[in-house]
């Protein structure tokens, strides 16, 4: 069979490509990667020697919004590269060399089009297609491989896409199924747009290792090196680094022995914030991510501009809690900024501060108990210790017993 968007001698050339997609599933993808909006990324997850890959970069080369495309894989083969070549694609792909749940952990950008063609056992292929679908936007379609077969992960995956209503199936050939994206498949959880489980998970993980509640708290090292990601090309989709550029401008001195650790922080913070931005949260949760903010900045020896968030905090004339836990976040910007005076020496101001917690009511007692400690010593950052695993904090942290998620509310 003679694929229709390939002239006689790229269908002689894209025969020769190892791989096992049949050329009635390799026009459906061609076809329904022509639909992918430029509002997502197009992601393959298994590419192998590249035999899908061209079809669908062929099939966003002939549009002219074209979304940019990423393919996934943990071992692509030595001819996956010239593949590419030969049929003028190269251009077109980024690569990330990497099991797709390592990869799941460093993607932050919606999906149009996403292709599951990876590991096929029950629990991976599972995994895959309940974590990767909840980047994909509405509307935005996915097409798993092999479900035709006797394969179980795949058919658990067409299972809980269709049966849970999240998905309808739009067509089946070659073994290929494409489904378009009514919902997230789980309730509450989505990153595009974001869903309050999700918004939830990414607070909480940004507070416990900025340190949120507590300073000393440090990100662990974990001796394992963050996965490369291969650029053929400058990403043609250069809204997000733009964004980190500007979240990044902190001045810290270049002595900061904070900063290599804080750095891994900018991400999902700036990811949350550029949720923020497009979809418009309550305040609860624009207060929230200015806290964390200034919590970093502290850390970050950035005294001056986290000064300036926590007196906005602050001066708020309405009740507002951290959304992961029921404490006002004044309680918290007083405290904090009294501290801030501290490091910078303003002795007679942190210890006005410092009172003005202890002559207020209803002050949660562990933050009573730091007043009370900032008023008979002066405030330092804590030395860089071994750090807590987020679950540990979860559980030790004084304040545990106020932690109270939306979903228990």
């Amino acid at each position: 069979m003679q694929l229709s968007f390939f002239n006689t001698d790229e269908n002689r050339r894209w025969h020769e490509i190892r791989g096992w997609l049949l050329p009635i599933a390799a026009e459906e993808l061609y076809r329904f990667a022509c639909e992918a909006s430029a509002d997502g990324m197009v992601v393959e997850i298994g590419s192998f020697a590249g035999k899908s890959t061209v079809c669908i970069t062929r099939a966003l080369a002939s549009k002219s919004d074209s979304p940019a495309m990423t393919a996934i894989d943990i071992n692509f083969q030595p001819d996956f590269a010239a593949n590419l070549e030969q049929f003028d694609v190269s251009h077109l792909v980024n690569t990330i060399s990497a099991p797709s749940l390592e990869a799941a952990e460093i993607w932050n950008e919606p999906i149009s089009f996403l292709y599951i063609d990876g590991r096929h056992s029950k629990a991976h292929a599972y995994a895959d297609f309940v974590v990767w679908e909840s980047m994909v936007l509405p509307e935005g379609i996915v097409a798993l491989d092999d479900t035709a077969g006797l394969m179980l992960g795949p058919s658990l995956q067409l299972q809980a896409a269709l049966r849970t209503g999240a998905y309808e199936l739009l067509a089946d050939a070659g073994g290929i199924s494409f489904l378009r994206k009514k919902r997230s498949l789980v309730s509450g959880i989505g990153d595009f747009p974001l869903r309050e489980g999700s918004l939830m998970s990414l607070v909480a993980y940004v507070s416990a290792w900025s340190g949120a509640m507590d300073l000393g708290l440090r990100i662990p090292h974990l001796g394992r090196q963050p996965l490369k990601r291969e650029f053929s090309k400058p990403k043609p989709r250069q809204t997000l680094k733009k964004l980190l550029r500007g979240m990044t401008n902190l001045k810290t001195p270049e002595s900061s022995s904070s900063e290599s650790r804080t750095k891994k922080l900018e991400k999902p913070l700036a990811y949350l914030e550029r949720m923020e931005a497009i979809k418009e949260l309550e305040a609860g949760t624009t207060n929230t991510l200015l806290y964390l903010r200034a919590c970093i900045e502290m850390q970050r020896e950035c005294v001056d501009a986290a000064i300036k968030k926590l007196i906005q905090l602050r001066d708020l004339d309405y009740p507002s809690t951290l959304i992961h836990y029921q404490i006002d976040v004044r309680q918290m910007a007083w405290l904090r900024l009294a501290q801030c005076y501290d490091l910078e020496g303003q002795k007679d101001l942190a210890k006005a501060t410092y009172q003005h917690l202890l002559d207020t009511t209803s002050i949660l007692p562990e933050i009573t108990h730091q007043a009370k400690l900032g008023l008979s010593e002066p405030f330092q950052l804590p030395a860089q210790s071994p750090g807590l695993l987020l679950r540990e904090y979860i559980i030790d942290s004084p304040l545990a017993k106020y932690r109270a998620y939306y979903a228990k509310k």
